[in-house]
C-alpha cells in the first residue's frame, strides 16, 4: 500500500497490496489459507528442542533471530526434535498440520543422519548392518522399520556411520546402537525428506523459498508425499 517494508518477517493478508520492483506480488494460499513459512536451522549441540524449559536449560527457540520470535513471530514450531546432545537439520515452521504431515512415517520423508560411534574394540559388522535393513526389535522390545546404514569412514575404536530412517522414534539412533552395545559420540542430521543441511553455520537459520513451500504442500495435500518432491 505504498509503505516500505523493513522488516522480512512483517505480516501481510489479502487487503494489502504487495509489490516488488513495482509489480504486484500474487498471494500464495495453501489450504488452510496463507501459504506455511519454513526454515531450515543449523541446532548446535546442547540446546533443548522445546519452547521454554522448567530447569532453566538453553533452548533452539530462544537463540532464534528476533524476527522469528514474539511479538515480530507469534507461532513457529519445530518438526519433530532432536535431543540435546544432537546436532544439524531441524526443521522450523508455522503450520501445525505441515508440521505433522512431515513427521508421519506414511509421508516417506526420510531423514538422514552421520553418527560418530565409539567402537572400543568391536567393530560394526555387516550382520549388524543388514539385521538394521531388514528392521530391528530392540531388547525393550520395540520393534523398528528397516533402516539403511553404511560404515563411512573407520578409525581407531571410532567409526562414521550413514544411516536413512524412515521415521523418528525417540532417540532411535541412539537406541539402536546401545543395542550393539555402541556409545554414539556425535549425531548430525543432515537431511529431511527433500530438505538440506548442505553449509548452513552452526546455530544459523535459513528460510525456504515459497516455491519449494507451494511443491511440498501440494505434494502432502494430494496425498503424493516424499516420492513425488
Amino acid at each position: 500500500d505504498g509503505a516500505p517494508c523493513t522488516n522480512p518477517a512483517e505480516r501481510v493478508d489479502e487487503r494489502l497490496r504487495v509489490t516488488l520492483n513495482g509489480e504486484p506480488l500474487r498471494a500464495l494460499h495453501s489450504q488452510e489459507g496463507v501459504l506455511p513459512r519454513v526454515w531450515r536451522l543449523h541446532k548446535k549441540a546442547g540446546l533443548l528442542t522445546t519452547h521454554a524449559d522448567p530447569a532453566g536449560r538453553p533452548t533452539i527457540f530462544e537463540q532464534l533471530p528476533q524476527a522469528l520470535r514474539p511479538p515480530s513471530l507469534s507461532h513457529i514450531i519445530s518438526v519433530g526434535r532432536l535431543d540435546a546432545q544432537s546436532e544439524g537439520l531441524l526443521l522450523l515452521t508455522t503450520s501445525g498440520r505441515l508440521s505433522r504431515a512431515l513427521e508421519l512415517p506414511s509421508s516417506g520423508f526420510v531423514r538422514r543422519y552421520r553418527c560418530l560411534l565409539a567402537t572400543a574394540a568391536e567393530a560394526v559388522t555387516g550382520e549388524m548392518l543388514d539385521e538394521l535393513r531388514a528392521g530391528v526389535t530392540l531388547t525393550d522390545g520395540t520393534a523398528l522399520r528397516p533402516i539403511d546404514a553404511s560404515v563411512t569412514a573407520a578409525g581407531v575404536r571410532k567409526c562414521w556411520v550413514a544411516m536413512w530412517l524412515g521415521e523418528g522414534k525417540k532417540r532411535e539412533v541412539r537406541r539402536v546402537w546401545s543395542h550393539y552395545g555402541f556409545c554414539v559420540s556425535r549425531l548430525v542430521r543432515e537431511a529431511y525428506g527433500p530438505f538440506e543441511l548442505d553449509d548452513l553455520p552452526p546455530g544459523e537459520v535459513a528460510e525456504v523459498g515459497p516455491g519449494a513451500v507451494r511443491t511440498l504442500v501440494d505434494a502432502i495435500s494430494e496425498g503424493a508425499g516424499a516420492k513425488d518432491i
